[in-house]
């Protein structure tokens, strides 16, 4: 009994001596040094070190630094397009203008091309090269691009005669080293394909009626009958009398001249309606007004 109290009592003894050694050490940080092994006195310390965590991944390597290049002044390029890849030639796309052409008379053709990818400006080269002309998938001419009326526009004008009738135009270009080729659709024109033979007095009263007539006839290589509508003008283009074609063409109306108290030209007009085969055509004529 006596042994076992003395082990309890000097357990406890030493337990009490190192909490005191713990605390005078932690009061005297700078000059507590632990002792080292077998208590042959102190050892040397460092300074508390953090120990990395282990990258699961691949390391990221450490960029280089690079020197800034110093600008020179030149202009630097421009890329061909957003949506272009380098070294390959510009999409195009074009407009042909066309509207009527009188029966012996040559007429022309305007073909716009240029890119259709990027907007039109002063930085654009004009397209170059040619363009061949179609009506109706048969070839009219072949004529060069020249300038558009736009800077980086080109335009090419084909003047010659159609063949009598609606008109289907289609154009395909060339394509140059910097544009790329491309065929236009959309052309719509006419031929005259009919005579409108207008007649009407050279001179009226003022106030009085007087008679119009209209007469439409097919061109010489065109063959069958006009039907449609034929519109009688005076002064100006409102108030029409409209008048159906009978069985050979004709069209006939009064109009009533206005009352005037001076000789005034009074403007004239008959307006063919045209239908599925023949086109549509106006002539015009004046009469004198008297008082």
């Amino acid at each position: 009994m006596r042994s076992r109290g003395l082990t309890h009592y000097r357990n406890a003894r030493l337990t009490t001596v190192a909490v005191a050694a713990a605390a005078t050490c932690a009061a005297l940080l700078t000059s507590c040094a632990p002792v080292g092994p077998g208590g042959s006195g102190p050892v040397a310390t460092s300074s508390p070190t953090t120990t990395p965590t282990p990258s699961t991944g691949t390391p990221t390597p450490t960029p280089t630094p690079t020197t800034k290049p110093t600008p020179t002044g030149s202009t630097p390029p421009t890329s061909a397009s957003p949506t272009q890849p380098a070294g390959t030639r510009t999409p195009t796309s074009g407009l042909i203008k066309a509207y009527r052409f009188r029966y012996g008379e040559d007429g022309t053709v305007t073909i716009e091309i240029a890119s259709a990818v990027r907007p039109v400006t002063f930085q654009e080269p004009r397209p170059t090269g040619t363009i061949t002309l179609y009506n109706h998938g048969v070839e009219l001419g072949v004529v060069p691009v020249g300038d558009g009326d736009l800077p980086g526009k080109g335009a090419a004008v084909w003047t010659g005669q159609p063949a009598p009738g609606y008109c289907d135009f289609s154009a395909v270009y060339s394509g140059d080293a910097t544009y790329a080729p491309s065929t236009i659709t959309g052309g719509i024109g006419f031929a005259q394909n009919a005579f409108v033979t207008f007649t009407y007095p050279a001179h009226v009263t003022s106030g009085q009626q007087f008679p119009v007539s209209a007469k439409v006839t097919p061109v010489p290589g065109v063959t069958g009958t006009p039907t449609g509508t034929v519109a009688f003008y005076q002064g100006g283009y409102t108030d029409p009398v409209e008048v159906p074609l009978d069985a050979n063409g004709n069209a006939s109306a009064t109009l009533t001249a206005p009352v005037v108290s001076t000789s005034t030209a009074e403007r004239l007009a008959a307006d063919y309606s045209g239908d599925s085969t023949f086109t549509l055509w106006q002539e015009e004529g004046a009469t004198t007004v008297a008082p």
